[in-house]
């Protein structure tokens, strides 16, 4: 019996909730040792392209990717393409939900859920070659009603750790992929534990200016078509973008969508609360962030100027950022 023909229907539970989402019951797994993130993790690579999602109240950003390779140690997950970046840490990974499509019951992607079941990344297929692919992959994995609980290595089961007990190897894993300051701005949009001493080292200086410049900001990097480096997190993904917005959409309901190329980036003005110019020093010279932040002052996203070999601002970003502080 194929893949296919063990989808069951559709469990739908009550609107509003945060299952209220399509979802899939898939069948028995197969024989064979158990599978765990990080087998499902090089399992996706077989998929052609897909969207990734990352949300917060309030924001999303989502592209399309092809994850040709993801590197997997330590708990932590690096995968890395022309125009993205995407870091996990496995550690706040607890259930993997296969969605469906509205229109037919059959898998259209699948959503990666911590411990209090809330989503943590989306990752969706377009393809009908796609579809059959990732509903195979789905069903070599445990499965539940609704639910996929990949085994974990790490020793807990249903309360992750206080604090991601493998981060202090992220220094020294990824610090030739990422650099120290990427590293950091990781930890800060996750809302992970910092370094003190690690953060202190870049000798960022901040400014706090208006949540409205900063949408001002937003705006102008749309029009202008400005190359950005836009990173969001959730507590257990990272995801990078790293390219342009080409135009700037004004929704009913009051949001804003910036759109490029496979890329949309969807912000109620309500979640930017405060914001901050970041600054610190490189080889190159001075080097500017936008943090935009809940009105707690938690950092949920990091706005810069895309790097060019010089690593040096832009003439228009530098212009940009200017302006916010005179």
């Amino acid at each position: 019996m194929t893949a296919a023909n063990r989808l069951a229907s559709i469990h739908r539970p009550p609107a509003g909730s945060v299952e209220d989402q399509p979802q899939v019951v898939l069948g028995r797994p197969q024989p064979g040792s158990r599978r765990d993130w990080s087998d499902l993790l090089r399992d996706l690579t077989r998929l052609d392209h897909m969207r990734i999602e990352t949300a917060v109240p309030g924001a999303r950003l989502n592209q399309s990717v092809h994850l040709q390779g993801i590197r997997v140690q330590n708990g932590f997950g690096l995968a890395a393409g022309r125009h993205f970046r995407l870091h996990v840490l496995l550690e706040r990974w607890h259930r993997l939900r296969p969605l469906a499509d509205h229109q037919r019951p059959a898998v259209s992607g699948i959503r990666i859920e911590d411990t209090n079941h809330q989503a943590l990344l989306d990752l969706r297929v377009d393809s009908d070659a796609d579809h059959s692919t990732l509903a195979e992959l789905l069903d070599r994995y445990h499965s539940e009603p609704a639910r996929i609980l990949p085994h974990q290595r790490f020793g807990w089961r249903n309360t992750p750790p206080t604090e991601p007990s493998h981060l202090g190897c992220m220094d020294c894993k990824w610090r030739s992929d990422c650099g120290t300051q990427e590293m950091i701005d990781v930890a800060r949009v996750c809302d992970w534990p910092l370094d003190i001493g690690m953060d202190r080292s870049l000798d960022r200086n901040t400014t706090a200016i208006a949540a409205e410049s900063a949408l001002e900001l937003l705006r102008i990097v749309a029009d202008q078509a400005l190359p950005i480096r836009l990173l969001m997190g959730t507590p257990g993904v990272a995801q990078r973008f790293d390219g342009a917005f080409h135009r700037l959409e004004r929704k009913d309901s009051g949001s804003l969508a910036l759109i490029g190329d496979e890329v949309e980036f969807h912000l109620q003005p309500s979640r930017i609360g405060s914001a901050h110019i970041a600054e610190h020093r490189t080889h190159s010279g001075r080097h500017r962030q936008i943090w935009l932040q809940t009105s707690r002052g938690r950092t949920w996203a990091i706005l810069e100027d895309l790097p060019g070999f010089c690593e040096t601002e832009t003439p228009l970003w530098r212009t940009l950022i200017n302006s916010l502080t005179d």
